[in-house]
């Protein structure tokens, strides 16, 4: 499994590319604003694309769905029914969310609003939910602590915790039992600073001192969805920028 990271800034950023990653070319998960843009600058085609994840519906992770959409349609344009529906993953809703963005986005009388049903198949997730990933192993979700239903996940295969993605969350103890199963790499918000007034996020003295002790050297944890580029002193604590790569 390789995850390779399109863009690493959060919805308050210093410019960045919004956050969002690919695994194994094919699995986007999270579909900011400028997705199109962070696909073609990072080598990945729009039609490698066989399923999405959106966490929640907060505009940095979902915003881009019209223009993914659009862009998806005008390719393939009379073949669109020939080719196997794109799965999207999200919260209870997504569908009506994904429509109703669309008519925003592009006028309801777009016949990309249409077609939204002949291009994606839509998958709703709540904490119980569990999907198989093929020859990946199965995902399972974890509900995250933000002021929108919002949904983190790991990747299990043969019992082993490989990657899980806290996304867009503040620091919550029921993360305890998640990382227990000392997952190969954590994928996770790191939004906060130190100096600010009402915490939103996790920030690195979560993992720190809360996370570390627990997972010691068997996790990476890998810290995205930020204000600005950072660099990390800590052996197992990483900050992604576009481009970064890791292996499973």
């Amino acid at each position: 499994m390789i995850v390779h990271f399109l863009g690493n800034g959060g919805f308050v950023g210093n410019g960045l590319p919004y956050n969002s990653f690919v695994i194994d070319n094919d699995f986007l998960v999270e579909c900011p604003p400028d997705i199109v843009q962070t696909m073609r600058n990072q080598g990945i085609g729009l039609t490698q694309i066989k399923r999405i994840y959106l966490s929640h519906f907060h505009g940095d992770h979902y915003f881009g769905m019209p223009f993914l959409t659009l862009n998806l349609m005008i390719f393939y344009s009379e073949r669109m029914d020939e080719r196997t529906a794109i799965d999207i993953i999200g919260p209870k809703g997504v569908r009506e969310h994904i429509i109703t963005l669309q008519k925003i986005a592009v006028g309801q009388d777009n016949p990309s609003v249409p077609a939204i049903d002949r291009m994606y198949n839509f998958i709703e997730i709540e904490e119980s939910s569990r999907l198989k990933l093929e020859d990946s192993g199965d995902m399972v979700f974890h509900r995250m602590s933000h002021s929108k239903e919002t949904y983190g996940f790991s990747i299990v295969r043969d019992d082993r915790y490989e990657l899980t993605y806290l996304s867009d969350t503040v620091w919550d103890d029921s993360f305890f039992a998640i990382i227990s199963n000392k997952p190969k790499y954590v994928i996770c918000d790191l939004n906060s600073d130190p100096g600010d007034k009402v915490q939103v996020h996790m920030a690195e003295k979560d993992i720190l001192e809360k996370a570390m002790p627990v997972t010691v050297n068997a996790t990476t944890y890998v810290g995205t969805h930020l204000k600005e580029n950072r660099v990390s002193g800590h052996r197992n604590l990483m900050y992604a920028v576009p481009g970064t790569r890791i292996e499973l």
